[in-house]
């Protein structure tokens, strides 16, 4: 079994290291014309302020199981991380009572969950090698890698324990990416650091921006996305869906868009689900903005993540999707009910209603209750 896991964690590397998410296609809406870019005197910096100290310091996890029947619903994320000279992939989760656990995926078989802090939170996003997150009282924190200034604490020093961000209590929310951060607030602006400009090749570039930046005047702002793999993204107040990096660009004409993933995949009011083709071409070759394009025809989506393939929750919490793009979903694991999943590239996270934590892995999944891997034919 721990040849196997080691297998797992090998993957993982591979697919964090050197692949980048897919892009769909197929018959889809029309869209518009790109907006004009926010122009640079638009971009408000505010007053740089002193990080206060971390949270209360981390204690160890007994039991693995990150969270419980009941309460709110958990938030799952998986993400990179560089720890003592280690590449490495954490998993985190905020439980149903509101605090916060991560493991590192290369430490341990089965791993073991440190609790971060002592507060409660209601955010929490992992980048290529950082992590952000809200607490219930409105601040934010970020910890790990900072060489761009990700974090947002005004250096660029990696941080091993969360620092706060500045001394703001109206945060709402944040995404984590690939050096860079994108952080909505309660008034509805929209603030972002680190790799936030980009060359004429098309590659971010680091212009000192290590402190949060708000990025045009909209105070309209809903929702973002809360995955690292590909691109920022959000949607406004009228519904509108707007990819953000390295300006926000409106994609498509449609405003019914009620939630959207950073791979490149969305969720309609109406429950149907969207992929959005030509994202690597928009981003890399300045093609065309990336076009909604329908996936089946059910109705029935409640989330879901994009990365190598796609997973999502129905609302009868039911797992379905695919390691292709354009393939149909499958449903895996019909026997259990789930509530929350994550995707870093391949390897599929969830939490199931029982509070049980899996690793899905081309037909096998791994317990982190029991450090067990139970095969799971899709």
């Amino acid at each position: 079994m721990e040849k196997r896991f080691q297998r797992g964690i090998g993957i993982l590397l591979v697919f964090m290291l050197v692949l980048g998410f897919a892009a769909c296609g197929g018959g889809g809406e029309a869209f518009e014309p790109p907006t004009t870019p926010v122009p640079p005197e638009l971009l408000v910096p505010p007053t740089p302020v002193e990080s206060p100290a971390s949270p209360t310091p981390t204690e160890t996890l007994d039991s693995p199981t990150p969270s419980e029947p009941g309460g709110t619903s958990p938030v799952i994320v998986t993400g990179g991380r560089a720890v003592d000279g280690r590449e490495t992939v954490f998993v985190a989760v905020i439980r149903t009572d509101g605090t916060l656990w991560e493991a590192d995926l290369g430490l341990a078989d089965p791993p073991g969950f440190v609790q971060i802090g002592s507060g409660t939170w209601k955010s929490l996003a992992m980048g290529r090698a950082h992590t952000m997150a809200v607490n219930t009282d409105g601040s934010l924190w970020g910890w790990g890698w900072n060489e761009h200034g990700q974090l947002g604490d005004g250096t660029t020093e990696d941080r091993q324990a969360p620092v706060q961000i500045g001394i703001d209590t109206d945060w709402a929310s944040v995404w984590a990416g690939w050096g860079q951060t994108v952080a909505l607030k309660t008034d509805g602006s929209l603030w972002a650091w680190g790799l936030w400009e980009m060359d004429e090749a098309g590659q971010p570039v680091d212009v000192g921006r290590h402190l949060p930046v708000q990025v045009g005047p909209d105070t309209d702002w809903a929702s973002l996305s809360t995955r690292g793999i590909g691109f920022p993204m959000a949607i406004k107040t009228d519904g509108s869906l707007w990819i953000l990096w390295p300006a926000p660009v409106q994609i498509g004409y449609s405003t019914d868009w009620a939630s959207v993933d950073s791979g490149g995949m969305a969720i309609k009011t109406d429950g149907s689900l969207w992929a959005l083709d030509g994202m690597i071409a928009w981003a890399e070759y300045g093609g065309p903005v990336p076009m909604p394009v329908q996936v089946g025809t059910d109705t029935d989506w409640a989330s879901v993540v994009g990365g190598l393939g796609f997973w999502g929750l129905k609302t009868d919490g039911s797992l379905w999707g695919h390691y292709d793009f354009d393939a149909t979903p499958v449903q895996v694991a019909a026997g259990r009910i789930w509530s929350a999943v994550s995707l870093w590239y391949g390897p599929l996270f969830a939490i199931d209603v029982d509070g049980g934590l899996w690793w899905y892995e081309r037909a096998m999944m791994f317990d982190f209750t029991t450090g067990e891997w139970v095969e799971e034919t899709p």
